[in-house]
């Protein structure tokens, strides 16, 4: 079980060595204990940065919640307490695109669900969270330096700044600010998406760096309706480093990289209001990887100018009938145009295949003309209008009688 791992546990479960830390010592705590750190509002996927920037003055926005399950636990030979037992954070993001190759980002994560235990290593209990904090704000900047706008293939660099602005000592933010340069490189093949992102995370002590890595893919339903895809995101530490708990207990953190995998997609509401959906298992022990996590968010996110151009030049229709959805009186089956709004696009009834709907003809069951008189509409063709149609009047010209077949009585 991933609690009986003692080996590699979320803290090193073995003590590397109760020693005389230096003056340094500090207080446990001052982690950025939260994995998650959401790719900028209109992004393709929720984890994984693109190197997309589509649009000029474009703003797009994001609240997004993420849970936790387990992200810190203290393994002992006997023992497994979490230290931090769950954690729920609410991230808001905006994003403004400029000049179709510039993006501006910023998110501010805000810590609403934090619990745990109090377990003891030594003569030291750890102080589990328990209140709603601030974590630490992000300002982000990328470029797209290759590639068009809806490509098969883009190349972007990005740089993240993470400024400490949550509490001293806190799971939600560190310390000191943090440095995060990625490059970037993703795409989109018809209905595929992909994204893949690599670089490094630059922590200040006594945070490793870490090298930071993602690959997503997706495919996307009814055009730009909805998303499905899966996420992978790891960080590997740079370098050993410790916890100290006090001036005389320091506690090995070990070099086992966070793994987390991740299914999803997302969802058209209304307009360019998208639902967000995730959830999967972290998949090693590492600092911070939960057991499980799960995400949910609304996002606001107007399409670039490639994709407005690419609608208006082939708008969505469905049923393939040459006529745009937004015309379609009956976007889900295939019918014909129609000078009637209300029947534009629908299918045509029409029982004696006349090529007269049913609802206009006033001879559904015989095949006719059309006529201008709603009454004679789609009845066979009288030319003489003695009610005996021309196929069956032997005087088509001269009005008759149906006794006569169409033709004049006989004088008497």
């Amino acid at each position: 079980m991933r609690e009986r791992r003692a080996a590699v546990a979320a803290i090193l479960v073995v003590f590397a060595a109760i020693l005389p830390a230096s003056a340094r010592a500090q207080t446990f705590g001052g982690i950025a204990l939260d994995k998650l750190d959401p790719a900028p509002p209109g992004d393709t996927f929720t984890a994984v940065p693109s190197p997309f920037a589509a649009g000029h003055l474009v703003p797009r926005g994001l609240a997004l919640f993420d849970y936790a399950a387990r992200p810190l636990t203290l393994v002992t030979a006997s023992s497994s307490r979490p230290v931090v037992s769950g954690q729920g954070f609410l991230h808001l993001g905006a994003s403004l695109a400029l000049w179709d190759r510039l993006l501006l980002s910023v998110s501010l994560p805000i810590a609403l669900v934090q619990s745990g235990d109090a377990p003891t290593a030594g003569r030291f209990t750890f102080t589990a969270p328990s209140s709603a904090q601030v974590g630490d704000l992000r300002l982000g900047a990328r470029i797209r330096v290759a590639g068009d706008d809806g490509g098969p293939i883009q190349l972007g660099g990005s740089v993240d700044v993470h400024a400490p602005t949550a509490p001293a000592g806190s799971f939600a933010g560190e310390r000191a600010a943090r440095l995060a340069p990625r490059l970037l490189v993703g795409g989109t093949v018809d209905r595929f998406v992909w994204t893949a992102a690599a670089g490094f995370d630059f922590h200040g002590d006594p945070n490793p760096s870490t090298f930071a890595w993602g690959a997503a893919a997706g495919a996307r339903l009814g055009g730009d309706r909805a998303q499905l895809g899966v996420e992978i995101t790891g960080a590997t530490p740079l370098s050993a480093s410790f916890f100290d708990l006090d001036p005389q207990t320091r506690v090995a953190r070990g070099l086992v990289s966070s793994v987390e995998l991740a299914i999803g997609g997302k969802v058209r509401v209304v307009s360019h209001l998208f639902f967000t959906v995730g959830a999967g298992p972290g998949l090693t022990d590492a600092v911070g990887t939960p057991t499980f996590r799960a995400l949910g968010g609304l996002a606001w996110s107007p399409p670039g100018p490639s994709v407005v151009a690419a609608n208006e030049a082939a708008p969505d229709d469905t049923d393939a009938d040459g006529i745009a959805d937004r015309d379609d009186a009956c976007p889900y089956a295939h019918g014909v145009k129609s000078a009637d709004r209300r029947r534009n696009g629908c299918p045509v009834l029409d029982a004696d295949d006349d090529g007269i709907d049913d609802r206009d003809d006033a001879c559904p069951a015989r095949a006719g003309v059309k006529s201008a008189d709603t009454k004679q509409n789609g009845c066979p063709a009288d030319t003489d209008g003695d009610g005996v149609p021309d196929g069956l009047d032997g005087c088509p010209t001269v009005k008759g009688s149906a006794a006569t077949n169409g033709c004049p009585a006989p004088p008497k």
